[in-house]
């Protein structure tokens, strides 16, 4: 089917997307591949937000995003829980089965999310590679459950995070659980995407490991100098 030139209604953004002015659109021939027309294509885009809606945080009018070929995931399928969101069973893919950027205009989905609820990263330290205790996922009658060998250090911190409502309210990406770690073929690609993983993630969650008596002195240490900059600039030598 030859593409046409149509004028279409301009959908205001909802919770989730972004209204986004495309600024350019790439080329490439898989946009052919299954697209449900009649459809937008483009599946590679780069334009400034225009419009965003009021649950909208991270994002403002005017930054510069970019879209590629996966357009969003339902993050509770077997592969997003396994971290591999670009083979989700109910994957988006811009220009394919939403419509994509060959348009002066687009909605693109902001962050991955599930039912409107942005993920959390936890930064941990790793700890010894044993003693290990057992956790169980999608248990208590979800269906499917799950048993994960993990450390002390990652079964100390969420036992700490499990009484924050905040975020157990929250979808938690951890790779040790994400991430396939017994799959040497898996990890090297997975382990590549982290960036971009903690990148877009709501809130980076830092693990160090318990109390002890020193932290409240030390982290008042690093307030006291981060007060002290404001002050006097980088240069402290002065005093």
């Amino acid at each position: 089917m030859p593409p046409t030139l149509k004028e279409l209604p301009l959908k205001e953004p909802t919770e989730g997307e972004i209204l986004v002015k495309i600024l350019v659109t790439g080329v490439c021939h898989s946009g052919s591949f299954g697209n449900p027309f009649p459809i937008v294509p483009g599946h590679e885009l780069i334009g400034n937000i225009c419009a965003i809606p009021p649950s909208e945080k991270r994002r403002k009018i005017g930054d510069r995003v970019g879209g590629p070929w996966h357009g969003g995931h339902d993050s509770i399928c077997k592969q997003c829980q396994r971290g591999q969101f670009q083979m989700c069973r109910n994957e988006a893919i811009n220009g394919v089965t939403k419509d994509g950027g060959y348009a002066e205009s687009k909605n693109k989905t902001s962050l991955y999310n599930r039912e409107g609820e942005n993920w959390w990263s936890l930064s941990r330290t790793f700890g010894g590679p044993s003693p290990t205790r057992k956790l169980i996922t999608n248990g208590e009658g979800s269906g499917d459950p799950q048993a994960f060998d993990i450390g002390t250090n990652l079964n100390e911190a969420l036992r700490k995070f499990r009484d924050e409502e905040d975020i157990r309210k929250c979808c938690l990406w951890i790779d040790a659980i994400c991430i396939n770690q017994t799959d040497n073929d898996e990890k090297p690609w997975q382990f590549a995407s982290m960036k971009s993983i903690y990148e877009q993630a709501a809130e980076v969650l830092a693990w160090l490991g318990p109390s002890i008596d020193t932290d409240k002195k030390a982290f008042d240490m690093l307030v006291d100098l981060e007060n002290r900059l404001g002050e006097t600039g980088p240069d402290l030598a002065a005093e």
